[in-house]
């Protein structure tokens, strides 16, 4: 599933895609347990639509505070969480759709950017009992706005728990081919890195034999020229420690995968590499 996962959220269409797949599944499911919603005034729904956005939007937070105790478990904890909260706004939408349209047909609007506007703003489509006052919309809109902001809260307080959470996802307790593979997916993910002014992590890539990381090293102004063969020579000894103290990276290479780090020089052109076989520590 970690692996599903990274590669569908690393391009627009992907997360559009499971988006899509994971609204059709709530819909599925509250039509089994709701054949004949009532229906949901702008107010309730607006209410409703902001939570599920903000969870929506702070659920990578998520998974970047399980995954130091294990990738796996951070995915179906984002899985579930995703699939909640659209079930949640699938409700809302079907409700909503009654208000507005006189049947849940419309409910799909919600996840369609635009068109959401419609359903969210929308009058009702059958006449109210009662026209309301200036003095009850005002009422009403005052009370909206602190209930907005409550309503984002638990979103941003997933944000605040991914943000604060600074360990690397845990891929040590997997196979070796699956640490490597989901190895690779993260630094696809979160590349061009930049580690610091002159260095920054631009990709990986991995085979059966073989885990590759790639790195551009930049010249500050003013510095001297940077010569290759004596980068690599003080470069060994700090990856051979990088890589061996990195409880995830030393799990690969003690699964009998070598892991490379590979650097090109811009300003020269030059590139090297330095592989480590072996952790002894």
């Amino acid at each position: 599933m970690t692996e599903f996962l990274l590669q569908i959220e690393s391009t627009f269409v992907g997360r559009l895609l499971f988006v899509i797949a994971l609204f059709a599944v709530g819909l599925g499911i509250t039509s089994i347990f709701s054949k004949s919603p009532k229906p949901m005034g702008r107010f309730m729904f607006g209410l409703i639509y902001l939570f599920g956005t903000s969870i929506g939007i702070s659920a990578p937070y998520l998974w970047a505070f399980v995954a130091p105790d294990g990738v796996d478990a951070a995915s179906i904890a984002y899985v579930g969480i995703i699939l909640s909260y659209m079930t949640l706004v699938a409700y809302a939408a079907r409700c909503r759709s009654i208000d507005a349209y006189g049947h849940s047909g419309n409910a799909y609007f919600v996840i369609i950017p635009i068109a959401n506007l419609f359903l969210i703003f929308k009058g009702p489509s059958g006449p109210r009992t009662a026209e309301r006052s200036l003095l009850t919309l005002v009422g009403r809109f005052i009370l909206f706005v602190p209930l907005a902001f409550a309503a984002i809260v638990p979103g941003v307080f997933l944000k605040v728990l991914g943000e604060q959470n600074l360990k690397p996802p845990y891929t040590a307790n997997l196979s070796v081919q699956r640490a490597v593979a989901i190895q690779e997916l993260l630094v696809k993910a979160s590349a061009p890195l930049y580690l610091d002014a002159q260095t920054a992590l631009t990709g990986a890539n991995s085979s059966e034999t073989q885990l590759t990381f790639e790195y551009m090293v930049f010249k500050k102004e003013g510095q001297a020229s940077i010569d290759s063969t004596i980068l690599k020579i003080a470069m060994e000894p700090y990856v051979a420690t990088v890589v061996c103290s990195d409880q995830n990276l030393k799990h690969i290479v003690r699964g009998g995968i070598p892991v490379t780090f590979s650097y090109s020089l811009i300003e020269t052109g030059d590139e090297f590499s330095i592989t480590i076989n072996e952790c002894n520590s």
